[in-house]
């Protein structure tokens, strides 16, 4: 690995870092959709003030991961129901062509 890889490849600011570990949560499903995300118990976790965590959250919303509800607060995204209807739908009829190209 080069430097300018070493340099690329780390988060630089705090605000980062909580982005980055917050996302591999949602990614890895240990932040299931609905769970909230309680910006001090993460800042406690990250060792960072809740300033950082705020601002990777919102990075998250802008993508579409996390949603934000005044006087609620911020919860991973839920699944849309006809997202999810239509991905299913995609994979079964890739699925069954994958299956018929397979058979003999």
């Amino acid at each position: 690995m080069t430097t300018g890889d070493a340099v690329n490849s780390t988060p630089k600011s705090k605000s980062q870092i909580a982005y980055h570990w917050i996302k591999a949560r949602i990614d890895d499903g240990t932040f299931s959709p609905g769970y909230r995300l309680v910006f001090g118990q993460i800042a406690q976790e990250l060792g960072v003030s809740t300033v950082p965590v705020r601002e990777a959250v919102r990075r998250l919303e802008a993508e579409g991961l996390v949603t934000y509800e005044h006087n609620i607060g911020a919860q991973v995204a839920m699944v849309d129901e006809s997202d999810y209807q239509h991905t299913m739908q995609t994979l079964a009829l890739v699925e069954g062509y994958a299956a018929a190209l397979a058979a003999p």
